[in-house]
């Protein structure tokens, strides 16, 4: 039986697939690995790619239960000692139903999300295998994310376990539901990293059996922030918690990836994805409030929508900044923290951030009239 179980949604990851797949086999300590490679109906050359990789090294077919009565067809390869399972599927379901499927198929009592366009580092393996992970139900660690060719360490702001288990579950849900109201003026200022925890899946591992009794699965409709909800389910009921400064895993923010889709996005699509988001995000709120008898608070609501409201973009039609952040309003305990906050209700919340948004586009209406103005009195009237 593994110790740890991987598991990789790739879906058309053919130009990356092999490098995050020889970094694994790079690593020592396999024997106490298991790799589970959700294949997600790719149209490229992934799949022929994976199997190039353990082309040698096929044992046969394997069958392990995938829930309602469902049984999957894995490939079982074998290679330096790591077990490999392949679960190729006919269409695409998406990276959530990978990775609940994986957790479904996996036999380790730690689990681990990857992404199959990164890699990590040599001594990941011997480091989880040698960390003192036994009764705790999840372990973070830095990492290294990369975009336009720079690189920046990240690691855990706080030893997490140290703290009594209702504060360590209040201080992480509110780093992974959103920013608060600090948050979100540091992040204006680009100093976001500082004050909220970095929530890509990829620097979690998890007690496997934690995350199934408490039903805790990714939210399809919440792409491409499902993992800080995740975590913000994970968060509600978390028992112990250790944090490791070391840093394995190489995150890349790709051009072609989803992260950078999100920010290129045209409004409507932000207003739909943020709209599903919300309405997760009250749900979370409602189970966090359920199970630990504490209110999330206004300044992590309140912050988190006028995060939104800064991302959907200046000039988004502002009936797109209402339709995001709504559903949010909706739920009872969000709307009653609103209310007896500092702008007392969603209108002056609704109220501070169209005005911001006035101010901004009157900015940049005054740039676009005065400036050619400028430029011609200038030059004929020297």
């Amino acid at each position: 039986m593994p110790h740890f179980s991987i598991v990789i949604p790739c879906y058309n990851a053919e130009p990356y697939i092999r490098d995050m797949l020889v970094s694994l086999l790079q690593n020592g300590a396999k024997e106490s690995f298991e790799l589970i490679l959700i294949e997600d109906g790719s149209t490229d050359g992934t799949r022929k790619t994976i199997e190039s990789v353990f082309e040698d090294s096929f044992l046969g077919k394997e069958e392990r239960p995938l829930g309602h009565g469902e049984r999957a067809g894995l490939l079982h390869y074998e290679k330096e000692g790591l077990n490999v399972y392949l679960f190729p599927k006919e269409k695409n379901e998406g990276v959530c139903k990978g990775r609940n499927d994986g957790l479904l198929l996996a036999r380790g009592e730690f689990i681990i999300f990857l992404d199959a366009d990164d890699v990590v580092e040599p001594g990941y393996f011997a480091f989880l295998v040698a960390s003192s992970l036994e009764g705790k139900d999840m372990a973070m660690f830095g990492l290294f994310k990369t975009e336009n060719g720079i690189e920046e360490r990240v690691a855990p702001l706080q030893n997490y376990g140290e703290l009594p288990e209702k504060e360590r579950r209040e201080v992480l849900f509110r780093q992974f539901i959103g920013m608060d109201l600090k948050a979100w003026s540091l992040w204006r200022k680009g100093k976001l990293s500082s004050c909220r925890e970095w929530d890509g899946i990829y620097r979690y591992v998890f007690r496997r059996d934690f995350l199934l009794e408490h039903g805790l699965t990714f939210e399809q409709q919440t792409v491409p922030e499902e993992d800080n909800l995740f975590l913000a389910g994970c968060a509600c009921c978390v028992g112990d918690v250790i944090c490791f400064q070391e840093a394995f895993y190489h995150y890349f923010i790709r051009p072609t990836g989803l992260m950078r889709q999100a920010r290129e996005a045209s409004p409507l699509w932000k207003a739909e994805m943020y709209s599903r988001r919300t309405e997760s995000l009250g749900n979370r709120i409602e189970e966090f409030q359920k199970a630990n008898g504490a209110e999330v608070g206004y300044e992590a609501i309140a912050g988190t929508i006028l995060g939104f409201f800064m991302r959907m973009g200046v000039f988004a039609p502002l009936r797109l900044h209402t339709k995001a952040f709504a559903p949010l309003y909706k739920v009872p305990s969000c709307r009653r923290t609103l209310k007896e906050g500092k702008l007392k209700d969603i209108d002056g919340l609704l109220g501070k951030g169209l005005l911001l948004l006035l101010k901004l586009r009157m900015l940049f209406l005054f740039h676009l009239l005065f400036r050619p103005l400028a430029s011609y009195f200038k030059k004929h009237h020297p």
